[in-house]
């Protein structure tokens, strides 16, 4: 598989969300190299943090592990860091691929500055000083951030990165897709696009990173999803629509992968609306 990107879109797109917002915006690829990096302003607090003692090397600590977590999960990601300032990373998903991450970051926590003392103590920087750097960082609504991620991703995807990936497994998962209400087994995909199951396997792992089994549960979680925000539908019933027609084991399933039950998913999506 390869994944095409192209680098003078994407620096254009995330210019341009970047100069409308006063966000600090970067687009990294599947390997967390930086493509477009565009910060309106570094903050005086967080200068102070890197120019410390081992600051910049926590904070690169810090960033690693908000996008081991976002890689590993596959979702977004909020993260306050050690000094008390919030970033957000997403996974740019295409085909149900991770290509990429957006970072949206240098936000500043909604918490008093006694918590954020307490974490930069060891900066040996006067209180009142460092609480006025604090609080001159921009405090963004995360529902906002995180539609704004939502149309920066749609327009990435969209139009600045490509895949070309082997039609077998493009056929395979057309196959998942159309047939999700139904039992979907193994040796069902294996026969109907003419590969082995061991040829299968190591297709989606090397590809999507994941066991067969994983991506169906993903692709009928999303769908799950859509359902769950866009029709009045039994939990039951969409249970039934993505091939999960026991409602005990569809709970469980798109619990284990959101952390919310499909009722508590549908009601805070209905009150984000």
């Amino acid at each position: 598989m390869i994944i095409e990107y192209n680098t003078k879109k994407i620096k254009k797109t995330v210019s341009d969300f970047a100069n409308l917002t006063g966000l600090n915006i970067a687009v990294l690829d599947n390997q967390f190299n930086h493509i477009a990096t565009f910060e309106q302003n570094s903050p005086d607090f967080c200068k102070a943090v890197q120019r410390a003692k081992n600051g910049q090397d926590l904070c690169e600590k810090s960033d690693r592990k908000m996008l081991s977590e976002c890689r590993d999960t596959k979702k977004a990601v909020i993260h306050t860091c050690h000094a008390g300032i919030v970033d957000m990373v997403m996974p740019l998903i295409k085909n149900s691929i991770t290509v990429g991450y957006i970072i949206i970051g240098r936000n500043r926590a909604d918490i008093s500055f006694e918590e954020v003392w307490n974490k930069v103590k060891w900066l040996e920087c006067d209180k009142e000083i460092l609480k006025k750097r604090f609080f001159k960082i921009a405090s963004y609504n995360m529902s906002q951030i995180q539609s704004l991620i939502n149309l920066i991703s749609d327009t990435l995807i969209e139009n600045s990165i490509g895949l070309n990936i082997p039609k077998v497994l493009t056929d395979a998962s057309e196959y998942i897709e159309n047939n999700l209400s139904e039992n979907i087994s193994i040796q069902s995909i294996c026969e109907h696009i003419h590969i082995s199951k061991n040829a299968l396997y190591k297709l989606f792992k090397d590809v999507y990173g994941c066991t067969v089994n994983e991506y169906v549960v993903w692709l009928r979680v999303e769908k799950a999803k859509k359902l769950l925000k866009n029709s009045f539908k039994t939990i039951w019933e969409v249970g039934e629509d993505v091939g999960a027609p026991n409602p005990a084991h569809f709970c469980r399933m798109f619990k284990k992968s959101t952390g919310l039950s499909p009722s508590e998913f549908r009601k805070k999506s209905n009150a984000e609306a």
